[in-house]
């Protein structure tokens, strides 16, 4: 029974990663430790050992892991904001693709998208999401100035670091023509082998 136990700590350790959302690989290392915090709780819930539901715990670990990161001093670098960005992007599902100015989506959510320009593999996504899509703690600025700095950001008029991107919003109620400010980037400069995009 006990080893039963322990052949679960894995996979509440994956799972703890998967619902925080973490995709950055320095945060996704620090999860996998309050993720072991996690399986320990979970367990003792399980088991009846301590009275909680595992839904308690992980909100319990999860604050903590939050406080943490909040805590931790680093300094985000032009590289490790280009490397966080591929992980949260790369791989087809990750955002969808909008074909001939049409996307397609089961509710209106919008984070971002994948498109073609000029032969050219682009990627769009809404400035407020980028912490969140990326699993970083810092700003949407403070990511934006080092994904410029990179070189990764395609600038709109004047140099501005959106773009104004229109498209065409298909979901179940209907279609609905938009045009929101988005960043832009060019999917080669994140990382020559991101040929799944």
């Amino acid at each position: 029974m006990v080893r039963k136990r322990k052949d679960k700590i894995p996979v509440y350790i994956d799972d703890f990663v998967l619902r925080s959302a973490i995709t950055d690989p320095y945060q996704v290392r620090i999860a996998r430790k309050f993720g072991l915090v996690f399986a320990a709780g979970a367990i003792a819930a399980k088991t009846k050992f301590m009275p909680w539901t595992v839904d308690f715990v992980y909100d319990v670990v999860h604050g903590l892991m939050r406080r943490a990161f909040e805590s931790v001093v680093h300094e985000l670098t032009p590289s490790r904001a280009v490397a966080a960005l591929r992980a949260a992007v790369q791989g087809k599902g990750k955002l969808p693709m909008l074909k001939s100015r049409s996307l397609h989506l089961a509710s209106g959510s919008i984070v971002g998208f994948r498109y073609r320009k000029s032969g050219r593999k682009m990627i769009a996504i809404r400035r407020e999401r980028l912490p969140t899509l990326m699993g970083l703690t810092e700003s949407s600025e403070t990511i934006i100035s080092m994904l410029v700095k990179a070189g990764a950001i395609e600038t709109g008029h004047g140099g501005k670091t959106t773009q104004q991107v229109p498209f065409t919003l298909v979901t179940a109620r209907g279609r609905e023509n938009k045009s929101l400010r988005m960043v832009v980037v060019d999917a080669t400069k994140l990382s020559p082998s991101l040929t799944s995009l």
